[in-house]
């Protein structure tokens, strides 16, 4: 008979203790630690370049954009880092994580065809807790295409450009 180990569920400041001092970046789901994995050269393209227009544009209004380096509360015990994400008005945050804003209204993420089912399904529904949420912009790194999710009232309004199903 084997013996079952379960997985030790750590606190959002051992998180946070460990995110600060590690090379690499880590999402944070309700106590478990997620190591992310790197990105391709077009992804880090793409995602780039999504960032410097978006801040472009925003540059006069009362919002601020932030790039994957930047992670987003999607609740006190849920961490992760969109490829890029809009504030408007004040950035609210956790006081014992004041590096992570709360109040996201736009989140983009490059998609991949490794990343892809898990963009649109389980990252969306993440993300649809957060409420501030209202954009959810998916990029395919391999082509042009593009899909915009409007997500207001607590529900998807409409899609632009989309050719899949949203889980």
């Amino acid at each position: 008979m084997q013996a079952y180990t379960a997985e030790r569920l750590h606190t959002v400041e051992e998180y946070l203790v460990l995110e600060e001092a590690s090379e690499i970046k880590h999402e944070y789901m309700d106590g478990r630690i997620i190591a992310m994995a790197g990105c391709t050269l077009e992804h880090g393209s793409v995602g780039g370049n999504v960032y410097a227009e978006l801040r472009n544009t925003l540059r006069k209004k009362p919002c601020k954009t932030y790039n994957s380096d930047t992670a987003i509360a999607i609740s006190y015990g849920k961490y992760t880092y969109p490829d890029v994400s809009g504030v408007c008005g004040k950035t609210e945050v956790y006081p014992k994580n004041p590096r992570a804003p709360k109040n996201p209204l736009l989140l983009v993420e490059v998609v991949s065809s490794s990343t892809g089912n898990y963009d649109r399904g389980e990252r969306f529904a993440l993300y649809r807790q957060i409420p501030t949420f209202q954009e959810y912009v998916l990029m395919e790194q391999d082509k042009p295409q593009v899909a915009v999710y409007h997500y207001l009232l607590r529900s998807i309004v409409y899609c632009t450009n989309c050719s899949s199903e949203v889980r």
